[in-house]
């Protein structure tokens, strides 16, 4: 069955720091046994600071099938 992860990062900065996003992602691929089908990444820009999450967010999607 395949499946789908959202990973999160936001920043104030205007300035991503990408490895702690890819870092999650590598984390969950080391510790699950599955098979990476596709990442799809977004940024968004929000207006105003919404309870904690940054001025910028980047998502990726992880699609992915259990083994």
């Amino acid at each position: 069955m395949v499946k789908v992860k959202t990973f999160t990062i936001g920043t104030n900065e205007g300035v991503f720091k990408h490895e702690i996003l890819d870092n999650q992602i590598n984390e969950f691929l080391a510790e699950n046994d599955v098979e990476l089908i596709d990442i799809k990444y977004s940024t968004c820009s929000n207006p105003v600071n919404l309870g904690g999450v940054g001025r910028w967010t980047v998502f990726a999607m992880l699609i992915y099938k259990e083994k």
